[in-house]
């Protein structure tokens, strides 16, 4: 081999070399990158904790905001976000001048899968669709005018939409004397998610709470002035006791939101029915009620409590 040949081998074997890392680009398990839609590379946006970068600083973003939160605030994998309808934002800017034609979000939770589509340049989701607090698995994709696939993924997402409603017995709390007569039973309800409605279930005890009957249950009527919900109690029959004590339950029944100016569809994967989540509240102490020989109401059909099961519930 002549001189002229060991030079080319050798300027042959520098190219290969310096060619290996165009060839394998590295990834991370979270990422953003771009590619042509009909070529199998991906030439990476590679993303370190909440910063990616590119050769033309056009990549993905996400964000998030909620009814109580309206400010958006950066996403990333791990976070936690907690709010009334948590809705996510992503927005894909122009690359190289072109613009996106399609957007498509793929959210996987517990082995299924939901997807949507949008024809912006952004793509709006509001998480209270998923109808269950969860930690969730995001791929938010967009496909550019110039053929080219702009990917952001975002692992171990959690995500709380759902609240336990709080009561609080006002009216009988200890000491009133409901001998006779009719009385208002009185009590407030607040609930993070400003759109449930509520049902309740009323309990009487003649023993201080080693035994409780039901009163009532169901929708009970609400006094705006005072902000409070009621319900008319008569007395005049029930057996005397001086250790009488109630309990009042509120159910939330979470609907959809229909006022929104984002997508709103039906629930894909908690798919929650009433009862939904429940707390308790009954009165401080005991007061004395009933001037008569009866025990009180028998109510077959809701002799006991529901069992409630809802994986998920947020509490705060």
């Amino acid at each position: 081999m002549n001189c002229q040949s060991k030079l080319y081998c050798i300027w042959l074997s520098l190219l290969i070399l310096l060619s290996l890392p165009l060839m394998f680009p590295s990834m991370d398990s979270t990422h953003a990158c771009v590619r042509r839609a009909d070529g199998p590379d991906c030439q990476p946006f590679m993303r370190s904790a909440s910063i990616l970068s590119s050769e033309t600083d056009s990549f993905p973003e996400l964000e998030w905001f909620s009814r109580g939160s309206l400010k958006p605030a950066p996403l990333n994998s791990g976070d936690t976000v907690t709010g009334d309808h948590v809705v996510l934002n992503a927005t894909f800017p122009e690359l190289n001048g072109s613009l996106p034609t399609r957007c498509q979000m793929n959210i996987l939770w517990n082995n299924q899968t939901m997807t949507r589509e949008s024809n912006d340049t952004h793509f709006l989701f509001d998480t209270y669709q998923l109808g269950i607090n969860a930690t969730i698995s995001i791929r938010f994709s967009a496909l550019y005018e110039s053929g080219h696939e702009s990917t952001l993924s975002i692992e171990n997402l959690t995500v709380n939409n759902f609240f336990v409603p709080k009561v609080k017995v006002l009216m009988p709390n200890g000491g009133e004397d409901w001998d006779t007569g009719t009385h208002r039973i009185t009590w407030i309800v607040t609930d993070a998610n400003a759109d449930d409605g509520f049902h309740f279930r009323i309990h009487m005890s003649n023993d201080g709470g080693a035994f409780w009957q039901v009163l009532a249950s169901g929708p009970m009527n609400y006094d705006s002035y005072n902000a409070w919900f009621y319900y008319d109690w008569t007395t005049t029959a029930l057996l005397t006791t001086t250790n009488g004590l109630v309990k009042v339950t509120a159910y939330d029944n979470d609907t959809q939101y229909a006022g929104s100016n984002y997508p709103i569809l039906p629930y894909e994967f908690g798919n929650p029915i009433w009862p939904g989540l429940s707390s308790s509240d009954v009165s401080d102490s005991v007061f004395v009620y009933g001037a008569g020989c009866t025990l009180g109401p028998i109510v077959y059909e809701f002799d006991s409590e529901p069992i409630i099961s809802t994986p998920g519930d947020y509490i705060t």
